[in-house]
């Protein structure tokens, strides 16, 4: 006997295709302008203090188990040869993200609705580092988490609430954001006067993070500046709101005024705060509040409206303009057609999104508290416009994800020199708490070293043309050499047929150094010419200089001189074959020789 199989609804259908058209475009695109991106700043301090254990030191003043966890996880599976395993980590993150946001706006909005949520939060105009950069997966998961967790709320049963106690431990062991889902959830169980056993699944976690806390709490500097605070969080408030205004900063302010009238209106009609929206709220003011009282007098100075800032807060007020709807009626014509007061069969309310997806039309009726998008017409100028302000911010992304590219790529070759010179110069011959040109956040050469001897250099496929940077990174990496290594005398000049004499030569490591004179010298001492003297007027002999470069031109940086005869020092293990030699060039104009 044949049984008819339940059939997904035509809406949720719908809804759950767009929704993944919206995350695998991300996807591909992050992927493709991402493709030339190497390990750029915090991936730095994951790889040279996490490579071995630590997971539960705090980085930047935070717990982050996951990201070093899964980070140390890709050193020991992949090493560090390629960046694309890492960014896609970080792409991965971002579409637990997008999964997320899709399941709990669904039901609430239909598929339309749903879609733009979705793409108001991946397709973000401020959302450049969070897809290129993946250790920000340390602001998606909690993202993601907060989102679980308000679904397994939802459906008001006991292992829902333990499996919403995970989602809330993940946020709490991925980074500090874990602090401010704390906030949204525990301003909703209160304003619903929960029981306690709805309390007990979030008090697990909560508890084995304040032990944490307790034994490795970090420092953190709080600003006494508190209008200067209050003016740095409401312009991170303010940079939100334009990041959901596709950048245009008078529209993020026009935003801003629309959305404290519409949440003003629900409450002001409902009479009541709503406890899920009250949260979100919440969550909104805990992240600026905190986030300005920490990082107003950070060094380097962090913008109120940094990238991953505004991204963060218009990913928040999206959650919470998607809790406001509560309410969602079909608008079908046969609906539209009932006299005032018959309530048509198919009309539905969904108070609880346990209920699950209504089987209704494509388009619906959204209910605000007070108002209710009835018209058709209405409705589908609100998807137009919501529509087009999301494509609007999904340009501003593309061309923000392809400058950060370029930047990050063009930095790359000079973070390779600084590394390549870390390497030659070795561990033994390195002042281990040397910090290194990586990261805002310091990384010494000792924790560098250590984690090359522990799982490999990333410099293993690199190329000549890959290895050189700015000017400054140049200087950098040949201050690295020259404060580090010391030139010693040679045992003997080497064989005179190998040697090359210019004004400007190059040296491998290991060569010895001379002067064209004193090469001369040598070989009058042998029974040929003599040289010319290197005197000064009174007759007393001074030494010719040498400078030397390796990165940077020879005569970029002072101190970096030979008194020649001297050897070269000798490279120890470098992660890549390629050797870049020495450049020679006397200060006299002298031809300078060198000899392997």
């Amino acid at each position: 006997m044949e049984t008819e199989q339940p059939r997904t609804p035509r809406p949720q259908r719908l809804g759950l295709g767009l929704g993944a058209v919206v995350i695998a475009g991300l996807l591909a695109a992050g992927n493709f302008v991402g493709g030339r991106l190497w390990f750029f700043s915090d991936d730095w301090n994951m790889y040279a203090y996490y490579h071995r254990g630590n997971l539960l030191e705090p980085f930047n003043g935070h717990l982050s188990l996951i990201p070093a966890g899964l980070y140390q996880l890709l050193f020991r599976t992949v090493g560090v040869t390629s960046y694309s395993p890492y960014r896609w980590l970080g792409l991965a993150a971002l579409a637990l993200l997008g999964f997320q946001v899709l399941r709990y706006a669904l039901p609430r909005l239909g598929p339309w609705f749903s879609t733009v949520a979705v793409a108001a939060v991946l397709w973000n105009s401020f959302g450049s580092t969070n897809v290129l950069f993946p250790f920000l997966m340390n602001f998606s998961l909690p993202l993601a988490c907060l989102l679980g967790i308000w679904w397994n709320l939802d459906k008001d049963q006991p292992r829902h609430d333990w499996r919403a106690g995970l989602w809330f431990a993940v946020a709490l062991a991925t980074s500090g954001m874990g602090l401010v889902i704390a906030v949204a959830i525990g301003v909703e169980l209160l304003l619903r006067r929960s029981s306690a056993r709805r309390y007990l699944p979030f008090g697990v976690p909560g508890v084995i993070w304040l032990v944490w806390w307790l034994a490795y709490r970090d420092s953190t500097e709080v600003t006494t500046n508190i209008p200067g605070a209050l003016e740095y969080a409401a312009r991170m408030v303010w940079g939100g709101t334009t990041a959901l205004a596709a950048g245009w900063k008078p529209g993020g302010i026009l935003l801003a005024v629309f959305l404290a009238g519409l949440f003003g209106t629900k409450f002001v009609v409902a009479r009541r705060i709503d406890p899920r929206i009250a949260g979100a709220l919440c969550a909104i003011g805990t992240f600026v509040i905190v986030t300005a009282f920490t990082r107003l007098e950070n060094v380097p100075p962090i913008p109120p409206d940094e990238l991953r800032y505004g991204w963060t807060v218009g990913a928040l007020i999206v959650f919470a303009l998607t809790s406001l709807t509560a309410t969602r009626v079909t608008s079908s014509p046969q609906a539209r057609a009932q006299p005032p007061g018959d309530e048509p069969h198919d009309l539905h309310r969904i108070s609880d999104v346990a209920n699950g997806p209504v089987e209704d039309d494509d388009l619906q009726t959204i209910k605000h508290g007070a108002v209710i998008l009835d018209s058709e017409l209405l409705t589908r100028l609100t998807i137009a416009a919501t529509s087009l302000l999301v494509l609007a911010g999904g340009y501003q992304l593309v061309e923000g994800m392809n400058n950060w590219a370029d930047g990050v790529a063009e930095a790359a070759p000079g973070l390779r020199s600084v590394i390549y010179a870390t390497e030659a110069v070795g561990t033994d011959r390195i002042d281990s708490k040397r910090i290194l040109p990586l990261s805002y956040v310091p990384v010494s050469a000792g924790a560098y070293l250590s984690a090359v001897q522990d799982i490999g250099s990333p410099l293993e496929n690199a190329t000549e043309s890959m290895i050189g940077g700015s000017e400054d990174s140049r200087i950098s990496a040949d201050l690295i050499l020259s404060d580090s290594l010391a030139y010693s005398l040679p045992a003997d000049r080497g064989s005179e047929s190998s040697q090359r004499c210019a004004t400007t030569v190059e040296a491998n490591p290991g060569s010895v150094v001379t002067t064209a004179s004193e090469a001369a010298g040598a070989a009058g001492d042998a029974g040929g010419p003599a040289g010319p003297d290197n005197t000064a007027e009174d007759n007393t002999a001074f030494p010719t200089l040498i400078g030397a470069g390796r990165f940077a031109a020879p005569d970029s940086i002072d101190g970096w001189v030979i008194e020649p005869p001297a050897m070269l020092p000798r490279d120890e293990r470098i992660g890549t074959s390629v050797v870049i030699p020495y450049r020679l060039e006397s200060a006299s104009g002298e031809p300078v020789c060198a000899s392997d």
